[in-house]
């Protein structure tokens, strides 16, 4: 498949652009969510290359931050989880190395003065002038503990993929021919005669039903009419309350605490910070004597129609920024613009508008938060090992009872659980799980068996056990005895409703319709034009269209039976192609196009498959069940 496309792929979506922009979260904060080249762990593998925690926190975050943006609604990490986002975000950098290793495959090859380029034009490391900033790029690399190469192959990969998305975006696999016989296909409408034999209220008084023959029905189909298997369980609670009630701190511990680890409540020095870049040291000094006539820096700014918002750089630390520009910006008093520095790109000033000075927040101001800390760290402590005995001591015995000894816990026994009774059980809601998530664990343990460790909102843990499986059952004769009565009838309105169907058709004139008209099982009628999906005629269903337009005009469609004792046959009687107005008439560039993407999407799939053949993918589960 992948050597006879040749130099055609599309990925699910070009992803170009989106790094380049994913890139710009560091600059708004989210750069410390990276965890450093030391600690960058291995999330996935796909043939020989790794796909490292770093690649993933770019996608992640740039996904995240576009529902925030298009949502009304908060967005939190129960939701972000519920909706499977870091599995997609694996999927899609998986998908990616995908098409890198077919774009090393076609020997597609990108080179260095592109790259180059695209990473130069990148706005994130333009100054306000649009110019690339050496200082932006590098502020950048340091702040999320990469190196210049790891941008070089990320935008290298990005261009290639690119290529190939483009190569096969603009194709056109649909002749116009055939778009227009499929458009022509569509807009058709028809008119049809639809025959209905329904005997479902039909009353079979000529026909009892004795108890012999129900009992020889049931013994043919008694296999249908089942108990649901229910389970017994039992629950058993580890409460985090209990344990945080019985932890007492003193004073004197606290004091040690905040003096040992003194660091945690200093706020480190933090200053306003602003810059202005031109590209002649004549443009810099006309700026820095404007501010001596205005006294102003704002002022000046707007005279040179400066962006306030594109020269603030932040409220910086002292490890935001070089070593040059920290000596030179925290030296500087506030309100005053510093000497001129000359780059690469021209010449800058920085202005710090405010000094935020280092604190040291008290002790009696953080005491309640250091105790509540040390009580929450010390109770999570006794409230695992407490159920890591638990769990130990079952391992070892695989005898629930003997597991408990000596722990004082909760047990709830809860009997007969059934599928459907799981979202209306109490002591089940509070473990703060889905009904679909409880009905799984429940019944997939097996008898005398615990669950893995389930945690609530409030840090309860709780395991569940199968104390006992309820198997399913035949119900007896006098428990189903009406339902079988009933179906015996259903079965002879059936046979009747078939047989004036049949008949029907064997028979069909117009005479024989208007005698049949007086039946109370029989129906007859003309619909206006309708087509064949829902732009006319949305009362038929889906299922009479289709007999409708399949069938010859004049002729007798087939018999269906939408329904036990309910039989339909149609006639279709008239066509045309110019009934539809023009506003419900079909696009022939849109039905191009939707079976364009429909080929697209299939030809990438098949390609897809092809490739994780070739190399195999692994997913380290433990950063996914991380989550």
């Amino acid at each position: 498949m992948i050597k006879s496309l040749g130099k055609t792929f599309k990925s699910l979506s070009s992803k170009f652009l989106i790094i380049i922009i994913a890139l710009s979260f560091a600059v708004w904060g989210i750069g410390d969510i990276f965890i450093p080249n030391s600690n960058n762990p291995t999330i996935a593998k796909v043939g020989g290359t790794d796909i490292k925690l770093n690649e993933f926190q770019l996608d992640y975050q740039l996904l995240v931050d576009r529902l925030r943006q298009t949502s009304n609604q908060p967005i939190t990490e129960e939701f972000l989880k519920a909706i499977g986002l870091h599995n997609n975000v694996v999927d899609s950098l998986i998908t990616k190395k995908y098409i890198n290793f077919l774009a090393k495959d076609l020997k597609l090859n990108i080179g260095d003065k592109y790259v180059k380029k695209a990473i130069i034009n990148n706005p994130l490391f333009n100054d306000q002038l649009g110019v690339f900033s050496k200082d932006y790029f590098n502020y950048y690399l340091n702040r999320n503990n990469l190196k210049e190469k790891d941008i070089y192959n990320i935008t290298k990969d990005a261009i290639s993929n690119d290529l190939l998305v483009k190569s096969i975006t603009h194709s056109e696999f649909l002749p116009l021919k055939i778009a227009s016989s499929l458009l022509k296909k569509r807009d058709t409408a028809r008119k049809a005669k639809i025959f209905t034999f329904d005997t479902t209220g039909m009353i079979i008084a000529d026909k009892k039903v004795d108890d012999n023959a129900i009992k020889k029905k049931y013994e043919t189909i008694k296999a249908n009419y089942l108990t649901p298997e229910t389970r017994n369980i039992k629950v058993v609670t580890f409460s985090y309350d209990a344990q945080k009630k019985a932890i007492n701190i003193s004073d004197t511990e606290l004091n040690k605490f905040y003096q040992d680890n003194i660091n945690l409540y200093r706020t480190e020095e933090t200053r306003e910070t602003y810059m202005v870049q031109f590209k002649s040291d004549a443009q810099i000094n006309n700026f820095i004597k404007s501010i001596s006539n205005t006294n102003s820096f704002f002022e000046n700014l707007k005279e040179y129609q400066i962006g306030k918002e594109n020269s603030f750089l932040g409220d910086l630390k002292k490890s935001d920024l070089d070593a040059e520009s920290q000596s030179i910006v925290f030296n500087l008093p506030v309100n005053k613009v510093s000497k001129v520095i000359k780059t690469s790109f021209g010449f800058k000033i920085f202005y710090v508008q405010k000094i935020n000075k280092e604190q040291i927040r008290s002790f009696e101001s953080v005491k309640e938060k250091i105790k509540q800390d040390i009580i929450t760290e010390r109770a999570n402590e006794k409230i695992y090992n407490k159920a890591n005995i638990f769990y130990e001591n079952f391992l070892k015995t695989a005898n629930f009872k003997q597991s408990l000894e000596n722990l004082e816990l909760k047990v709830n026994n809860i009997n007969d659980v059934g599928l459907d009774d799981v979202s209306e059980i109490k002591e089940l809601k509070l473990l703060g799980l889905k009904n679909n998530d409880l009905t799984r664990i429940i019944f997939n343990l097996k008898s005398n068996d615990i669950s893995e460790i389930i945690e609530d909102k409030s840090n309860n843990l709780y395991y569940i056990y199968l104390s006992k499986i309820n198997p399913s059952k035949i119900k007896k004769f006098e428990e189903v005895k009406n339902d079988i009565q009933n179906l015996i009838y259903d079965e002879e309105r059936d046979k009747v409703a078939k047989k004036l169907a049949e008949e029907f058709k064997k028979k069909y004139s117009e005479k024989n319709t208007k005698e049949l008209s007086k039946s109370n099982f029989f129906s007859s009628k003309t619909t206006d034009w309708i087509t064949y999906d829902n732009r006319l005629g949305k009362d038929i269903s889906s299922e009479v269209k289709e007999l409708i337009f399949t069938n010859k005009l004049n002729n007798l469609s087939n018999i269906i039976t939408p329904k036990t004792a309910s039989y339909i046959i149609v006639l279709p009687i008239e066509q045309s192609q110019s009934i539809l107005k023009e506003d419900q008439q079909s696009n022939i560039s849109n039905i191009t196009t939707e079976l364009n993407n429909s080929l697209e999407n299939d030809l990438n799939n098949a390609i897809l498959y092809d490739l994780s053949k070739i190399y195999k993918s692994n997913i380290n589960q433990k950063f996914l069940e991380s989550f």
